[in-house]
């Protein structure tokens, strides 16, 4: 473990060693408590079977929906109601907050792509490292192979009586192979394999097949797959790659090289002289040929590059950097890649003006007004189906479950599986804001075909999971309950936005 450089990743977090460590004790810790109860519960068939047995029942509804686009060309509303809209509803009205930052940015690929080598300096490159320009040896490679069968030594008669047939005909090794051999990948081909590298194959199989001359062919060899005849047709070996041909790759890898040792000298400096000269880039980025980049309108979502860094976003909106607009302490939002950043300008969440959002603002209202419409006609046309037992507009019958909804919205679903069908046909409204109003009639109710054993053990196992995670939550409730914790900011960023 490299000491500096775990303080540095540590840094470049937000985290003193010791607060780190401190975090992953506290993690540990408390595992030590959840992971005891949520091993300790248990889910008997008794309990799991009427429990799934609810969960995947299916009901056969057929379904009319009122939408709001359908009354919308009805609604009738005037600039004071827009107005009145707007006044009521000033958070659907605001503009976030923003800020202009500039930033710069020490890059080791960047620094990559300034560094200057000559051509002997790559030319000894090229020579100290020549083994790892090599291409390893390779061979072409096909093979009849005869499966191991129920009775194992009847397949080795036949693997080895086709070895004689092969062994007195090796001309016909490739029509042998595509009558005998096993292997549907490659006994269309006559057995052939293509181009081989070592590693490529079971151990068996590569040692008999690197062991052979070309054209030769192998004994029976065994394997987990059954018994293989082998011949090599070619080699190719191992062969060093030229100069001319490597001299790209040299190129990048040296400039790397180097690009990462000039990075880790200019760490410490840049992080240094960001902190030390607070209120502006401009030293920083002459002293390291750095260019000052600004960006307008960043919100705490962040942007594409380096500013979609949560970390750094973080630091960037903190109180103290709103306030003193002074460079941020520099941090590593990607591997070799340090940030520095400071606000020009914030502007707070606000409340657009009234001017600026009516278009949007009558768009509102009349969603508004058309759900209600929609659901003052659904509300209707329930009342009167469980009066008569009849309704205008009904679509086809469709069967749905928790786990197949086949289309229907899954608000709809759920008050179908929750609805009491004592009596069927049964009614039920199904009221979804914005989306309208659904009619339903429940025709039938049906258990799901039974599941496999496999397919319960797993629905079982899942059903455990969740009791697990219910009984964590209870006990963490319970102890929140017992030791009067009180939560002040559940959501800091939101409060902060606020």
């Amino acid at each position: 473990l490299d000491a500096a450089r775990y303080r540095d990743l540590l840094a470049a977090q937000g985290f003193t060693p010791e607060a780190y460590e401190a975090s992953v004790r506290a993690d540990l810790s408390t595992a030590q408590v959840t992971d005891a109860i949520a091993a300790s519960g248990v889910m008997p068939s008794a309990l799991s079977d009427p429990l799934l047995n609810a969960f995947f029942q299916r009901r056969t509804v057929v379904l009319r929906q009122f939408l709001p686009k359908d009354f919308a060309s009805k609604i009738a509303y005037t600039e004071a109601d827009v107005r009145a809209y707007y006044d009521k509803h000033p958070q659907d009205f605001q503009a976030p907050e923003t800020i202009d930052v500039a930033y710069v940015v020490l890059d080791q690929d960047a620094l990559a792509k300034d560094v200057a080598v000559d051509e002997a300096e790559l030319r000894n490159y090229y020579e100290q490292n020549k083994a790892s320009f090599t291409a390893p040896e390779r061979r072409r490679v096909r093979h009849i192979l005869i499966e191991s069968g129920s009775d194992a030594a009847q397949s080795q008669a036949k693997a080895e009586a086709v070895l004689k047939r092969v062994q007195a005909a090796p001309q016909d090794f490739a029509a042998i192979a595509k009558v005998e051999s096993a292997d549907p990948g490659s006994a269309a081909e006559g057995g052939d394999l293509g181009w081989v590298d070592r590693g490529a194959m079971v151990k068996p199989f590569e040692d008999a097949a690197f062991a052979l001359k070309p054209q030769a062919i192998s004994d029976l060899v065994k394997t987990e797959f059954g018994w293989h005849i082998i011949q090599v047709t070619e080699i190719q070996g191992a062969a060093q790659k030229p100069y001319e041909q490597m001299r790209e790759q040299l190129l990048k890898d040296v400039q790397q090289s180097k690009a990462r040792a000039r990075f880790a000298e200019l760490v410490e400096p840049f992080t240094n002289m960001v902190y030390e000269q607070a209120n502006s880039f401009d030293a920083v980025a002459k002293r390291f040929g750095l260019k000052i980049e600004q960006q307008k309108g960043l919100t705490r979502q962040g942007q594409a590059g380096v500013l979609a860094n949560r970390k750094l976003l973080d630091a960037i909106f903190a109180p103290e950097s709103l306030r003193s607009k002074a460079n941020i302490d520099a941090m590593e939002v990607d591997r070799n890649k340090m940030v520095s950043a400071r606000v020009l300008a914030h502007s707070p969440a606000h409340t657009l003006a009234f001017d600026e959002v009516k278009t949007q603002a009558q768009a509102a209202l009349v969603a508004q007004l058309s759900a209600e419409a929609a659901r003052a006609a659904g509300e209707q046309a329930l009342q009167q189906a469980q009066q008569s037992g009849k309704a205008d507009g009904l679509g086809q019958a469709t069967v749905v479950s928790r786990d197949q909804g086949n289309g229907v919205a899954p608000a709809v679903v759920s008050a179908v599986l929750r609805a009491k069908a004592d009596s069927l046909p049964a009614w039920i409204g199904v009221q979804q804001d914005a989306l309208g109003y659904t009619l339903v009639r429940l025709d039938a109710v049906a258990a799901r075909p039974a599941p496999s054993a496999e397919v319960s053990k797993q629905e079982r196992a899942q059903l455990l999971r969740s009791l697990d995670a219910a009984e964590v939550s209870a006990y963490v409730a319970y102890l929140r309950a017992h030791y009067k914790t009180k939560i002040i900011v559940p959501n800091p960023v939101a409060a902060a936005k606020s």
